[in-house]
């Protein structure tokens, strides 16, 4: 039978058998620093864990979280992500609370309106271009060929001291990116040669 306890008073019971435990790196985690929530992955298993946790979805949603913070920055309150991301730990998810809390005040204005209003407007946003994002794989889906994607390497043939070879195009382009600097041609060509196949030519 599985084990339950509580952890916090208040909150719901940890179906410890249940929870998927992830290695704690930091033993000393402290969920009323904001810094250090921004800075640490969440803390699953040690006891404070939701029981409502799902191991398979939330390496999934941490990822959404890391991709809507790249796209947005400044543009959605850093609280509501903290919020997201550390939401299957209680203990976290109640300081991260007391933040928005606090911020609330500082800006004269009621918690609850301030958390259910105004910080709500990013989530919607978000809502709001669900159905964009669902059109567009659609679209993607749509042209994909029946046989199967092609797995052909796009070629190019290119002279380099007198000799002919063939070079994958994706990875030449790489490559010359790499070594802007026309100091460099000589580590650049090298490059270019060890992915690339020489082009034996007869002469008559």
């Amino acid at each position: 039978m599985a084990k339950k306890i509580e952890i916090v008073e208040g909150l719901e019971s940890v179906n410890v058998d249940n929870v998927n435990v992830n290695e704690v790196k930091n033993q000393n985690p402290n969920f009323s620093d904001k810094k250090w929530l921004e800075e640490n992955e969440p803390i699953f298993g040690d006891g404070t864990t939701s029981a409502k946790y799902d191991a398979e979805r939330e390496p999934k949603v941490q990822e959404g979280l890391k991709i809507i913070r790249e796209m947005l920055g400044e543009k959605i309150n850093p609280l509501v992500l903290l919020l997201g991301k550390h939401w299957e730990n209680k203990v976290a998810r109640s300081e991260i609370k007391k933040m928005i809390d606090a911020e609330a005040e500082s800006k004269s204005m009621p918690a609850d309106h301030y958390l259910q209003v105004e910080l709500r407007k990013n989530v919607d946003d978000l809502a709001k271009i669900q159905n964009s994002v669902d059109r567009l794989r659609y679209a993607i889906t749509y042209f994909k060929p029946r046989a199967g994607l092609s797995n052909k390497v796009i070629m190019k043939q290119v002279t380099i001291n007198g000799e002919l070879y063939n070079v994958p195009m994706a990875q030449l382009a790489d490559i010359k990116a790499k070594y802007p600097d026309p100091a460099d041609k000589a580590k650049m060509v090298a490059e270019v040669i060890a992915i690339s196949t020489k082009i034996e030519i007869d002469t008559l």
